[in-house]
């Protein structure tokens, strides 16, 4: 698996440089099925595995990691079930009420630790510089708060990182 991850890694970074180097696949020559097939390369292949790929979306700017073949589920112990932290905790409580005041008190700390992070001149100067959104509760869930989010990576070794820590 360590193989496979170098593998992919490289391929990613060979994309990445390569997009950077204002390289093409796309000859002006080129016509019809050529053309269409190679600028289906360039939108469907290397943009995909090109890190720091700006993606708009109606939330906010987001800025891509490079899309690997491979994903792995981040866990350091084995569940029944494959689902976030918020729902193994609410899915501990019998009644309705209980479960939305837990999601509540949940999604508020999740809150407060957003407003938290803003006060940091370095989160002001993402926002500000690149425009791009900060996502706090993928941030939130590593320092051991409850969020929807599961932990998923596409890369091998920071998956081994996190499954052997406790």
């Amino acid at each position: 698996m360590i193989h496979v991850n170098e593998l992919d890694n490289l391929e990613c970074k060979n994309s990445t440089e390569s997009v950077y180097k204002n390289e093409s696949n796309i000859n002006p020559n080129d016509k019809g099925a050529t053309l269409r097939f190679k600028l289906y390369k360039e939108l469907f292949y290397r943009d995909p595995k090109t890190a720091g790929f700006i993606m708009e979306y109606p939330h906010g700017k987001i800025i891509r990691q490079a899309e690997r073949n491979h994903y792995y589920r981040v866990e350091n112990q084995i569940y029944k079930k494959s689902v976030s932290s918020l729902i193994r905790k609410i899915n501990q409580y019998k009644s309705v009420e209980e479960k939305e005041i837990y999601r509540m008190i949940a999604n508020m700390r999740v809150a407060e630790f957003g407003i938290l992070l803003v006060k940091f001149d370095y989160i002001q100067q993402w926002s500000y510089k690149i425009g791009a959104t900060v996502c706090f509760e993928a941030i939130a869930q590593h320092y051991g708060l409850e969020t929807n989010w599961l932990d998923i990576t596409n890369d091998f070794m920071v998956a081994l990182f996190f499954a052997t820590c406790f």
